[in-house]
């Protein structure tokens, strides 16, 4: 009896993970994406961070 209880809780727990993994992967698919600027928007903020990394040479 014990052996069976012990490899039910396995079972469960390995179970519980995959599940709980496929809801991640889930979740992650069909998480907003907001990394796409118009070109315009994306040449400002490089002009904006160009001060930055310029030499004083």
């Amino acid at each position: 009896m014990t052996v069976v209880a012990s490899s039910l809780m396995i079972y469960g727990a390995i179970g519980v993970g995959l599940l709980s993994l496929a809801f991640i992967i889930y979740e992650l698919k069909n998480a907003p994406y907001y990394d796409s600027f118009d070109p315009e928007q994306r040449l400002n903020q490089i002009e904006r961070q160009r001060p930055r990394y310029r030499t004083w040479d």
